[in-house]
């Protein structure tokens, strides 16, 4: 899996062989996104302040 784009330690890798269309995958990141908003923002203030983060839930 080829890493395409990294910015501000976010890596993009392109999967080729999945059964998902492009828009529905970014679909799917934006809606855990915005369900975890709140956990993301306390992950990078955590992050910035010691270098710690915490697992956050996936999508079922």
């Amino acid at each position: 899996m080829p890493l395409i784009c990294q910015f501000f330690g976010i890596k993009i890798y392109m999967y080729w062989d999945e059964h998902f269309s492009t828009a529905k995958q970014l679909k799917l990141i934006l809606a855990w996104c915005e369900i975890h908003k709140k956990e993301l923002i306390q992950n990078w203030n955590s992050a910035r302040e010691n270098g710690e983060i915490n697992k956050i839930e996936p999508l079922k």
